[in-house]
């Protein structure tokens, strides 16, 4: 019966144009791992105390972004149900996951979230464009800015393996692992005049302004049916974060955990 409730709601929303894959993917995952949690208590028997319990037990594992997505996604599990009539009241109903008393610039993104945008970019030269800035943006820790004046000329003379960023009166070398490198230099020499007015604009990413490409990672957000809210400095957040949870190990080294873990989900990946 549980079963059937999950693939009842899941076949209805993916009858929902505005519902990605990747969403129901995601509803399946945040819904059975509620009902992990119930334990033997059916989806019929839980109650307000059992999602708030819940959020408890989530607090202790999961950052703001994943914890809000998670309860979205208890909250129209149940709202269906309510609507066939399995039950009578919904115990996600009354539960308030308010971001007012938090910072957003305090969030940062997860890697799950990050690798569904991802793949919401699509393969056309604009969505190759969007995903390798995202890719530069999750491994540099850079802000977007950045990124966007990055040069052909510099990059060139560097073999595509590294850029110099200036922080008031300090220039900082910024390495590019081997992946990113044969990826940028494949966006410019393959794709990038397709989508670009001006040919002859040294800047790499001269089609976009930080407003247009922060519009595009909305989107993108979305459609991977992530929380209103993911915007793309969270990913620099999510940078420092990382350095952050290991001061102590030497930079290279926690640099390269950070890329090999990447990798591992798929985000530094073709």
């Amino acid at each position: 019966m549980e079963f059937d409730l999950l693939d009842k709601f899941l076949k209805a929303s993916k009858e929902k144009e505005t519902v990605s894959d990747i969403s129901l993917g995601m509803y399946k995952r945040d819904i059975a791992d509620f009902k992990e949690f119930l334990g033997e208590k059916s989806y019929e028997e839980a109650d307000k105390n059992d999602v708030a319990e819940y959020i408890k037990f989530m607090e202790k594992k999961y950052v703001e972004n994943s914890i809000i997505r998670k309860v979205s996604s208890i909250k129209s599990f149940y709202k269906f149900l309510l609507k066939i009539g399995a039950v009578e009241t919904s115990p996600a109903e009354t539960i308030n996951m308010s971001r007012k008393n938090k910072k957003t610039l305090e969030r940062k993104i997860e890697l799950s979230e990050l690798k569904s945008i991802l793949d919401c970019c699509g393969e056309d030269e604009k969505g190759k464009r969007d995903k390798i800035i995202i890719k530069l943006l999750s491994e540099t820790g850079m802000q977007i800015t950045e990124i966007l004046n990055l040069k052909i000329s510099e990059m060139e003379e560097k073999d595509y393996r590294a850029f110099i960023v200036k922080t008031g009166n300090e220039y900082i070398i910024v390495e590019l692992s081997e992946e990113s490198s044969k990826e940028l230099r494949n966006y410019v020499e393959k794709y990038r005049n397709n989508i670009v007015a001006d040919r002859e604009n040294d800047k790499i990413f001269c089609d976009l302004s930080r407003q247009n490409f922060r519009a595009r990672f909305i989107k993108y957000a979305e459609k991977a049916g992530l929380p209103s809210g993911v915007l793309p400095h969270m990913i620099k957040n999510r940078c420092e974060y990382e350095r952050h949870e290991a001061p102590y190990e030497k930079k290279d080294e926690l640099l390269k955990k950070i890329k090999e873990e990447y990798f591992r989900i798929g985000i530094g990946d073709d």
